[in-house]
């Protein structure tokens, strides 16, 4: 016979809202990790300010107002004739990797070695949703260049 805990539910049997939320994060959080695209990328905050901050008075301790590392979570798009799937949300498009639908996206590889051996491809709307995502500034000539390609893209 296996034991199941009741520790979690309250007097009505039921879970709290603060448990099942609690849960839901962990069960998705677990989901993510079954995702072969899903990868979660550790970067240097731009905002951080070692001298930004406030006393915690009870701590003892200075507390910066920005955490030092911002994790990006990513989802990468799998190898030629695989659909496309969008960076930021996971979402997958009709279109496909290796097509001329690709000049559609903004396209972007990580290649660092924080998503295992193979380099990871990331499709985004635009240059402008790559930067919010990852927290940073593209130069000006990359933007233009891919507007112009995505231009020629959509006057097919």
């Amino acid at each position: 016979m296996t034991y199941v805990s009741t520790e979690h539910l309250d007097d009505n049997g039921s879970m709290t809202s603060d448990e099942r939320r609690t849960q839901q994060k962990r069960e998705l959080q677990e989901l993510k990790k079954r995702d072969i695209g899903y990868h979660q990328l550790k970067r240097l905050n731009p905002n951080y300010d070692p001298n930004d901050g406030i006393m915690n008075h009870k701590t003892k301790r200075f507390e910066p107002s920005q955490p030092k590392y911002l994790y990006i979570e990513i989802y990468g798009s799998g190898c030629t004739g695989s659909r496309i799937r969008m960076a930021s949300t996971g979402s997958y498009t009709r279109f496909f990797v290796g097509s001329v639908d690709e000049d559609n996206f903004f396209k972007a590889c990580v290649s660092t070695g924080e998503c295992g051996q193979e380099a990871v491809t990331l499709f985004y709307s635009s240059p402008e949703e790559y930067e919010n995502h990852h927290c940073t500034l593209l130069d000006q000539e990359t933007k233009e260049r891919w507007y112009k390609k995505n231009l020629a893209y959509r006057s097919l």
